[in-house]
């Protein structure tokens, strides 16, 4: 049975926490395993990176090991040895799903789109029903320009799990796919994807902002307030260029 390892998301980097953690010996490549892995979910990355090498000096046949390792070093920042032990663990397994996510996240850290692109698809070969796959496409089309793929996936990684108990990534899939709609024009659309998105979170600072700015080009200047307002209560740094031209249009200061 292949052992339960964490998936860590790593196109919004969370901030390294270094913990001082002592060194818990181990004897099997499997203990290392554990230990690194514990290390790994306090944030001690510099520590599980010890214990995953440890891990693999003792077997270096453990696909788990090398995905974890990988985990750390993106974790690090050094997505370039993330992206080697993602391949390490892929080659022991061909079906590390995960792997193949992770590696995929890793190259668009380093915008090597083409390549996260075919590693999202063999991921999603793999298990069709991982709404983070869809979501990270969406992102990748988005940012290469290619609106109608973005919304797709954007929408894909809607459907396939509704309920956000279950998709930690629904409320920020609806938000980018109305960014993708306002892009297109689609000002209405994006307003419903905006709303989805705040009934998910109701304290979604940026969807706030994001649907004031579809009600501006709407010319709705009272509903674009109300936003803007409560995206500013919520700690939303709204554009001042974004702001003047509300003023103007709607000839009122707030």
């Amino acid at each position: 049975m292949r052992r339960k390892i964490p998936v860590i998301n790593i196109f919004i980097l969370i901030g390294v926490l270094f913990l001082s953690i002592p060194f818990v010996h181990a004897e099997t490549a499997e203990e290392y395993l554990d230990n690194g892995n514990s290390c790994l979910n306090q944030g001690n990355f510099t520590q599980a990176i010890f214990y995953f090498i440890e891990s693999i000096r003792i077997n270096p046949n453990l696909a788990q090991t090398h995905y974890s390792l990988g985990l750390a070093y993106a974790q690090l920042g050094n997505f370039n040895k993330a992206v080697v032990d993602f391949t390490k663990a892929i080659k022991i397994n061909p079906k590390f799903t995960e792997a193949y996510y992770n590696r995929g996240l890793a190259y668009g850290k380093q915008e090597n789109f083409t390549q996260a692109i075919l590693d999202f698809t063999e991921a999603s070969k793999i298990d069709s029903n991982l709404p983070e796959v869809y979501y990270n496409f969406g992102l990748i089309y988005a940012q290469q320009g290619d609106l109608a793929k973005a919304i797709l996936n954007f929408s894909r990684a809607t459907v396939i799990k509704p309920d956000p108990k279950l998709n930690p990534y629904l409320a920020e899939a609806y938000c980018n796919r109305g960014l993708a709609y306002i892009r297109q024009g689609n000002f209405a659309q994006a307003i419903l994807d905006y709303t989805n998105a705040i009934e998910i979170n109701y304290r979604y600072a940026e969807a706030y902002n994001n649907r004031g700015v579809a009600y501006y080009l709407l010319k709705e200047y009272n509903k674009a307030w109300s936003d803007i307002h409560r995206a500013i209560a919520l700690g939303c740094a709204v554009d001042p260029e974004f702001l003047n031209a509300l003023k103007k249009a709607s000839a009122r200061d707030a």
